[in-house]
């Protein structure tokens, strides 16, 4: 048998689940407040010549996803 959802639960799963969506979305925001990026990898390169997390994975983002995901659970 099938529980019934209600409105609460709904916005009880939002509210538990939105840090961590702001937290995946405001390091996108980091190239309007950042002009200058560093990289988490300090530009290290794989075995097989690629970047070892990448070109989008920052400093600067990761620290604005830890904030802005600290002060929307707050």
């Amino acid at each position: 048998m099938i529980n019934d959802v209600t409105l609460d639960d709904v916005v009880n799963t939002l509210i538990f689940f939105l840090p961590s969506m702001v937290a995946n979305a405001f390091p996108v925001l980091t190239r309007v407040f950042f002009k200058e990026r560093h990289p988490i990898d300090f530009n290290k390169y794989f075995i097989d010549g690629g970047r070892v997390f990448g070109d989008g994975k920052t400093w600067e983002g990761f620290l604005l996803g830890i904030l802005s995901s600290i002060s929307v659970g707050i």
